[in-house]
């Protein structure tokens, strides 16, 4: 026989279950504690950057005015991709791209 106490239902009073809001409380609460317990490291994720080119007066100081392009640059891959109109054709020559830090 148990001697627990029961309610009008019949339930055992001994054991009750959580309401919504108490269950809802517990994972909001449980989800901000894991936030800022995790590890947290700054990841590329691989989009590939577009810059767009063009001549710049007073910058630019050779090659044609209405030249105009664009960069990717692709940081996952390592790899810088461009598109170029309006360079003249070179003879015997090849076209050189610069990479330098920015201040």
């Amino acid at each position: 026989m148990n001697d627990s106490p029961t309610n009008s239902q019949g339930h055992n009073s001994g054991s009750r279950i959580a309401s919504p809001r108490t269950i809802m409380i517990a994972a909001v609460a449980v989800m901000t504690l894991a936030m800022l317990i995790a590890p947290r490291q700054a990841r590329a994720n691989g989009v590939p950057i577009r810059i767009p080119l063009a001549y710049l007066t007073g910058l630019s100081n050779t090659g044609a005015p209405d030249a105009r392009g664009e960069a990717e640059l692709s940081f996952a891959e390592a790899t810088i991709k461009l598109d170029v109109r309006g360079l003249s054709p070179l003879r015997n020559e090849t076209y050189t791209v610069w990479l330098a830090k920015s201040s």
